[in-house]
């Protein structure tokens, strides 16, 4: 992906702190500017909860929450003219990054609660 100068005054709407200078956004960036908003401590909240505790309340919450989150970001990202249009200067990153951590850790979440309830069956 390279810069397209075409829409900066799109890039200084969706990301104010970005300069061409610092050059094309990445998938990670994107990924903890994501992580930096209330929802993603929310998210943080959640996987720290599941790991504390790794029962299937928290794995089904961590699980929920996680695709919720892929629906709600992927959504805001198409329908967000400015953050589509910076996506195409290259102010704003893709979210594949976002989404394979997201769906990692649902998966994360569907395979302990699954396992717990195989085992819970079995004894």
């Amino acid at each position: 992906m390279k810069l397209d100068l075409e829409y900066l005054q799109d890039c200084h709407r969706a990301r104010p702190n970005w300069t061409p200078e610092d050059g094309v956004a990445s998938s990670l960036l994107e990924f903890l500017i994501l992580l930096n908003t209330p929802w993603g401590y929310v998210w943080i909240m959640f996987v720290t909860l599941f790991l504390w505790k790794r029962n299937i309340v928290s794995g089904i919450l961590m699980t929920l929450y996680s695709l919720f989150l892929i629906v709600n970001w992927v959504a805001v990202y198409s329908i967000n003219d400015d953050l589509y249009l910076g996506g195409l200067g290259g102010c704003v990153g893709s979210l594949s990054v976002t989404i394979a951590v997201l769906l990692a850790v649902s998966s994360l979440g569907v395979v302990v609660v699954g396992f717990r309830l195989l085992w819970r069956r079995l004894t």
